[in-house]
Order: structure tokens, then C-alpha cells, then sequence
């Protein structure tokens, strides 16, 4: 009798899940927090959030729900912090690092280093923290009955979803519907990169796209928002003319980018995920 190939073991998959939902809150309750501090935080946390979406089917419903609860709750907390970074950064690009020589732009910068610590005295880092913690304790609750065919499965189906919801927003841009593109987009390639041990060389591109089109879009967004900051100011000057002119023009290709890199990534026929390659799960098996 033949031996049956290979599986990702129950054990193995839900210690590589509960190793990435550990790995944020260690950063979490160490302020004070950088820029890239909280970006990497961030990351841990989408990759997560995308894990729990693939492994829904196995999962029971109360608590996908309650850690998807939590996850989002220490995401809005972090993500004040990072809009005003990323406002910051935008700024500094756009003017080519030469932001400090009008007198508003030394009040711009002022006032986005002013919003900076107010984000981070409203932050709770101990509830942050908490909530992670009970993510781990109603995760280690669950047996998780997962092998190729199940990963298979809920790829295509977040590639679906992605699909669908790529399509209407290209046709149609609005920053609401370009932001669901970019989050359906986000959750289809860090559920890629956990599946990366099965995907063939066909697959792992797809996973490059799907980070460049987030790449892209989350480009759009930053720019649409600093946009809309310079919008506020009500100050004549020829350096402020020429930085929204500047934003406008980036904005521009930044959504003509975004429509190239959909439509490279999304096709007409919903990839099969046939080839996930097997005996390779011992990668989970040695998870710290």
C-alpha cells in the first residue's frame, strides 16, 4: 500500500500562527516607538489577520471573530501613529527634503510632530498587549484540521474575493473602493507568503504582485491624504503652489501604476493552486 504524502500537521500550523501573532506584541509595550517600529508591528499584525482569513473553514466562528476583534483594535491604535508618519515622509519626498524653508512648512512639520505625541500619550500599550494575549489564549483553543487541499481552497477563495473587489474599484476609482482593492490585495499575499513552502515558481510570482499592486496603492492613499492636509492650508505661497501641483501629478501616475499592477495581477481565470508541492511543511515543524 502506497503511503500517503506528506501534511502540514495540526500542531505545526497552529504554532507557526501563534509564532506570528507573538511576534508584534513584544515591540508593542516598548515605547517610545519609531517609524519603522511600528511599520514592522504593523506588518506582524496584517499577517495575521490574512492567516486567520485562510484558516477561517477550520476555525470556529466565535473565535475568528473575537481575534479578528482584537487584532483590529491594536491596528487602529498603531495606525494613528503611522498616518502621521507617513504624512511626514510623503511631505519631506515630495518637497525633496527641502520642507523647512518657507515659514508653513516648518508649522507643517511642527504641527505632524505635535499630533505624533498626542498618538502616542492616547495609545494604551497595555491593552494592546492584552488583547494579544487573548488572541494567543482563544487560539490555543482551537484543533486546526489543515493539509494542501484546505490551503488550496482558501487561497482561491481570498484570490476571488481580491479579484472581484479589484475589478469594481479599477473601473470605477474611489478612495474607498481603491482602499478595499489594496486591503483584500494585502490579505491575498500574506496569506501567499505563509503558503509559500507549497507554491510553485508560477504562484510565487503572483505573491510579487500582489506586493507591488499594494505597494502602488498604498502610495495612492498617502499621497491622496497629504493632498488633502495641503488642502487645509490656507496660505499664499509659490512654494505651496508648486507642492500641490507636484502631489497632483504624483497622484496621477500613482493611480495609473495602480491599474497596470491590477491587471497584471488579477486575471480573467482564478488561479487553481494545483501545484502546491508537497513534503514541505517541515518548515513549520521547526518553528521557534
Amino acid at each position: 500500500m502506497t503511503a500517503s504524502p506528506p501534511t502540514p500537521s495540526d500542531g505545526a500550523l497552529q504554532a507557526e500562527c501563534l509564532r506570528r501573532l507573538t511576534a508584534a506584541p513584544r515591540r508593542v509595550v516598548r515605547p517610545p516607538l519609531s517609524a519603522a517600529t511600528i511599520h514592522r508591528v504593523r506588518t506582524h499584525l496584517k499577517s495575521a489577520e490574512a492567516l486567520l482569513r485562510l484558516l477561517r473553514p477550520a476555525l470556529r466562528v466565535s473565535d475568528y471573530r473575537e481575534a479578528m476583534r482584537l487584532i483590529r483594535a491594536v491596528r487602529r491604535q498603531l495606525g494613528a501613529m503611522r498616518d502621521v508618519t507617513v504624512n511626514m515622509a510623503e511631505f519631506a519626498r515630495v518637497m525633496q527634503n527641502n520642507a523647512l524653508r518657507d515659514t508653513w512648512a516648518r508649522s507643517a512639520v511642527a504641527e505632524w510632530s505635535h499630533e505624533w505625541r498626542v498618538a502616542v500619550a492616547d495609545a494604551d500599550f497595555v491593552a494592546m498587549a492584552n488583547n494579544l494575549t487573548s488572541v494567543r489564549k482563544t487560539l490555543s483553543r482551537e484543533r486546526l484540521p489543515v493539509g494542501r487541499r484546505s490551503l488550496r481552497v482558501g487561497l482561491r477563495r481570498l484570490y476571488r474575493r481580491a479579484a472581484t473587489c479589484c475589478a469594481k474599484a479599477i473601473s470605477t476609482p474611489s478612495e474607498a473602493g481603491l482602499h478595499r482593492c489594496r486591503q483584500r490585495t494585502q490579505h491575498l499575499r500574506y496569506a501567499l507568503d505563509f503558503a509559500e513552502p507549497w507554491l510553485s515558481k508560477r504562484d510565487r510570482r503572483l505573491r510579487q504582485r500582489a506586493k507591488t499592486l499594494g505597494t502602488q496603492l498604498g502610495e495612492y492613499r498617502d499621497l491622496l491624504r497629504l493632498s488633502r492636509r495641503i488642502d487645509t492650508w490656507t496660505l499664499s505661497s509659490a512654494r505651496l503652489r508648486t507642492l500641490q501641483t507636484n502631489v497632483q501629478s504624483k497622484l496621477t501616475a500613482a493611480l495609473s501604476a495602480s491599474t497596470r499592477a491590477a491587471q497584471r495581477m488579477y486575471r480573467k481565470k482564478t488561479p487553481r493552486f494545483k501545484r502546491l508541492r508537497r513534503g514541505a511543511h517541515h518548515k513549520f515543524d521547526n518553528a521557534e
